[in-house]
């Protein structure tokens, strides 16, 4: 059987345009002479559709696009992804359904049995459960469907959340092949887990495993492709490419990945920054250049992503910025061929600071002194935005979020917050590896103690524990689940300033910009903790 299969970029509701990607695909794969052609979960819709699936006319519009495409098909059978209403008077209104298409034939369906209620999922919330599994005979072949969720629920891939395993459905049933549709969202070591998965999967239904993914951004999640085929006895046999669209045959030779970890990380961010443009109606952006290896490595990263001529950078001395920073923001605007302006600040900080001390009645305090200066940046950025019709992108790094390390409304503010999930050290890995496409980066960036230049001669481990202390603590507490009372091998002292400065600061992790997530556990939408509470 000629198998091909396609992971598309949809975008979530756009359901014309996620008509023309499939129709486009369809053409394709009949230039394959496909004879089952497989899309991404919700391919119609685009995943995650959250709220959206309440629209009135979503599912409208969305079956107008299936008849569209069942009357192109001709002698090839495609399964996609789609919504579809609960026949029922109880549960939930909709179903997480994947659609079996033929030109001649009576459409089947088969409904997504396990719904993820956990970290970013929320599924519950939209989707009335399926409880049967399908297999139908496809010119002498059984083919079964299944999608994303239903395959997971095996010991060792993650914590088992439900009590049905959907696949003993298709145990000992002469499956000649197993279909799944997927949109799983990109994590580190996540591609690599697939594989194992689909390993155990083909093992215990016995015969292949054609899995399709989703690619691209929506919203914070970032989706990567790497579809799989796997043989009977869970061989890979054939994997599409990371972070792009493909139509390709089951038979093709696989494609190559990313062989590095942070090669990973920069391809995800840079598809999720593409895409959040683009799927919002935008092209051009905007961000301001401290000489820091933050701001650096978001304008490198967005120079790649986007090109020279869509990145602004702003650099808005004051008083406290050194040489050195003016120096480093130069050169890597010039290395990276983007537009510059240059805005100093101190002119507005001494005007807001006698204004607002006749004001209160007393001088400002060092806090409020300190704040003010990244607020007056922010508004110079959000002006210059508005004025040219750019998004602001975030520089805040993930080790600055989990102690609170910005001011609100000032530097925690933007569009994006593109590097929002990585610690300090993974920061300057990227810089590292975007040098190795375009040496921007000034060598003293590396090399030079953080700072926020607020105060002089200040620098982040004034209030901060050691970057290199800081980032283990933060990977250990957010990613690996463990609580500060069982952090081993730091200074008390480190270990309390991490918990006094991450306890107090949630309520400006809750009004920060969405955050492109690359790891397990990324402050953003899969984090739901309360404000007026005890943080442990």
């Amino acid at each position: 059987m000629n198998v091909v299969v396609a992971q598309i970029n949809p975008q979530v509701g756009n359901i014309e345009k996620n008509t023309e990607r499939i129709l486009k695909a369809v053409n394709e794969a009949q230039s394959l002479k496909a004879q089952l052609l497989i899309f991404p979960e919700l391919a119609m819709v685009g995943y995650p559709p959250r709220d959206l699936v309440y629209s009135p006319s979503l599912r409208k519009r969305q079956d107008a696009g299936l008849a569209q495409i069942r009357a192109t098909l001709g002698d090839m059978t495609a399964i996609i992804g789609c919504l579809t209403a609960n026949p029922h008077h109880f549960g939930r209104p909709l179903r997480n359904s994947a659609a079996v298409l033929h030109a001649r034939q009576e459409t089947r369906y088969y409904h997504k049995q396990l719904l993820p209620t956990y970290d970013v999922f929320d599924e519950e919330r939209y989707f009335e459960p399926g409880l049967e599994p399908l297999i139908w005979n496809l010119n002498g072949s059984q083919v079964g469907v299944t999608i994303c969720e239903d395959i997971w629920n095996f010991d060792g891939f993650r914590e088992r959340h439900y009590r049905r395993q959907p696949l003993e459905g298709y145990r000992d049933r002469g499956l000649s092949l197993l279909v799944n549709l997927s949109s799983s969202p990109y994590r580190k070591g996540r591609p690599q887990a697939r594989i194992d998965l689909l390993a155990r999967v083909s093992q215990v239904v016995k015969c292949p495993v054609v899995y399709c993914n989703q690619v691209g951004g929506n919203d914070e999640l970032v989706f990567d492709g790497c579809s799989l085929v796997t043989d009977s006895i869970g061989r890979v046999t054939t994997q599409g490419p990371a972070f792009e669209e493909a139509v390709f045959s089951a038979m093709t030779t696989p494609s190559s990945w990313p062989q590095r970890p942070i090669e990973w990380t920069r391809d995800a961010l840079s598809l999720g920054l593409k895409d959040f443009l683009k799927k919002n109606g935008a092209s051009r952006v905007v961000l301001g250049i401290s000489g820091g290896i933050d701001s650096s490595v978001v304008a490198a990263l967005a120079t790649r992503a986007l090109g020279p001529d869509a990145v602004l950078g702003v650099m808005m001395p004051s008083q406290f910025t050194s040489s050195a920073s003016r120096e480093d923001s130069k050169t890597l605007a010039s290395q990276l061929k983007i537009r510059t302006v240059e805005v100093p600040i101190d002119d507005s900080i001494a005007t807001l600071s006698k204004s607002l001390s006749a004001g209160v009645e007393q001088p400002l305090n060092e806090l409020a002194q300190e704040n003010l200066q990244p607020r007056v940046r922010m508004a110079i950025l959000m002006a210059i935005a508005n004025q040219e019709g750019r998004f602001l992108l975030n520089t805040s790094n993930k080790s600055e979020l989990a102690t609170g390390y910005s001011t609100q409304y000032g530097d925690g503010a933007g569009a994006l917050s593109v590097i929002g999930d990585l610690v300090k050290e993974e920061v300057y890995q990227l810089g590292e590896d975007l040098n190795r496409w375009c040496p921007a980066i000034p060598p003293r960036v590396f090399t030079r103690a953080p700072t926020a230049e607020l105060k002089p001669n200040q620098t982040d481990q004034d209030r901060l524990p050691p970057y290199p202390i800081l980032d283990q603590m933060v990977r250990q507490v957010l990613e690996e689940g463990i609580d500060f009372d069982s952090l081993t091998g730091f200074e008390e002292k480190w270990i309390r300033t991490f918990r006094d400065l991450y306890r107090e600061s949630e309520f400006k992790r809750r009004q920060f910009p969405p955050i492109l997530r690359v790891t397990r556990n990324a402050f953003g939408i899969g984090r739901r903790i309360p404000l007026a509470a005890q943080i442990d």
